[in-house]
């Protein structure tokens, strides 16, 4: 069996036991988050993306705002209520004057500041060590939980 030498023990509890060790692991967390985000493309079989920006379009070409299927093919069109109006609207705009590349930055901000309330919720800033490793394990499950759902 292999013992830990006295030393790299020491040395582990002062890295455990510093006041901005977990600090430096949202840190961490965080800064390859956006890493990933804002490498991550927008492909073009993200249909909804697609279709809030054909939405966006409409209403900033008609002035009015979409309740029925005006891109499909089905006649006679399906109407509902379109509650997505205002971000298709905005999101619209955004790739008009930024193109592809606002997108995916507008993605990178909407998921950041959305892991960080959450991270904001969990990991209280407490002396219970194990309190503390909770909440950034559940900030890290909700992170890959939410990416996930745009991993196609």
């Amino acid at each position: 069996m292999m013992t830990i030498p006295p030393l790299y023990g020491r040395l582990y509890e002062n890295i455990i036991n510093h006041k901005y060790y977990l600090f430096s692991l949202v840190s961490i967390f965080f800064l390859i988050l956006i890493g990933y985000l804002i490498t991550w493309p927008i492909v073009r079989y993200d249909t909804d993306l697609w279709f809030h920006l054909s939405g966006g379009r409409y209403f900033w070409q008609t002035g009015t705002i979409p309740h029925d299927a005006f891109f499909s093919y089905i006649a006679p069109p399906k109407s509902w209520y379109n509650y997505y109006w205002l971000f298709q609207t905005i999101i619209y705009k955004i790739f008009q004057w930024t193109g592809y590349y606002g997108l995916v930055t507008l993605r990178c901000l909407l998921y950041f500041l959305t892991i960080f309330f959450i991270y904001l919720f969990f990991v209280h800033h407490d002396e219970n060590r194990e309190c503390l490793l909770i909440g950034f394990v559940l900030l890290v499950s909700y992170a890959m939980v939410i990416s996930y759902r745009e991993l196609l």
